[in-house]
């Protein structure tokens, strides 16, 4: 992923992010991948996760290319002031997307 790419996506990405979360980190691969971290910046619960985990995976899909073995990427949700922490999975290759609370 390009430097330039990844500002694009950092901003796009940021503007679909719900005032609920204060912080948005992407941690560019050699693959051409990507991890993605979120920061709530007050509790929610999963609904609230999972909702903006689902706005985001459709952006991140659009740039990160398709896997054919397993997960294209992943969306860590930080815990902060209660949220429970988890991973949200983008799923490619006949795989739906999976939220797994840790």
């Amino acid at each position: 992923m390009k430097e330039h790419d990844l500002d694009q996506l950092m901003r796009e990405l940021r503007s679909q992010m719900s005032p609920q979360f204060d912080h948005l980190t992407i941690v560019p691969e050699e693959d051409g991948l990507a991890i993605f971290a979120i920061y709530p910046a007050s509790f929610l619960t999963q609904e609230e996760v999972t909702s903006t985990c689902e706005k985001l995976a459709k952006t991140v899909r659009r740039v990160i290319p398709e896997r054919s073995n397993g997960w294209a990427t992943s969306i860590v949700v930080e815990p902060s002031f209660g949220t429970r922490r988890g991973v949200y999975f983008i799923g490619w290759a006949g795989r739906s997307d999976q939220w797994v609370p840790l």
